[in-house]
């Protein structure tokens, strides 16, 4: 993570070593997997923390590999107008959101083409920055790096907006 904020040269971002629970303070040992990582009997100790006790947000990403049930749902929902989570587990998280009063959409494989399209077209010197200091697109159609969001039709990300 830190790589990907020094990359972008982002300036308002606050990385936490922590992961994302339903609980603050619990000791966890993840299991490394590269790109991912789960919970389970691994090499990595780490401690947890809430999203309600890092501050309120209005928007919302989330890759927290299948803690999503544990997470999505809490008191800080209250204070989101949209969020973004990559699904990894069978929590019924578009359930959860849409009892919370969002409109829920899932992402599928064709928007993930359009909107990268979309954003390469409204941002091409952005673009062209990022692609030559990560190599990202050209490793993709290389074959040398994969998009896990792209690997199959199965439907990964759910995007919700609070209801007006």
């Amino acid at each position: 993570m830190r790589r990907n904020v020094e990359l972008n040269e982002l300036k308002n971002v606050v990385l936490v070593n922590k992961a994302l629970w339903d609980v603050d303070g619990v000791r966890l040992k993840l299991m490394d997997r590269g790109t991912a990582s789960a919970v389970g009997e691994g090499d990595v100790e780490v401690d947890t923390v809430t999203v309600d006790s890092l501050g309120r947000f209005d928007v919302v990403k989330m890759d927290i590999e299948g803690a999503e049930g544990r997470v999505v749902g809490g008191e800080w929902l209250g204070h989101v107008r949209e969020i973004g989570v990559e699904l990894h587990g069978r929590d019924n998280i578009d359930a959860v959101l849409t009892a919370r009063g969002f409109s829920v959409r899932f992402i599928g494989r064709r928007d993930l083409l359009l909107n990268t399209a979309r954003n390469i077209l409204a941002h091409p010197l952005g673009f062209l920055k990022a692609e030559l200091r990560t190599h990202i697109a050209i490793d993709t159609l290389r074959g040398k790096y994969s998009v896990p969001a792209l690997e199959s039709d199965e439907v990964k990300i759910v995007y919700a907006r609070r209801k007006v």
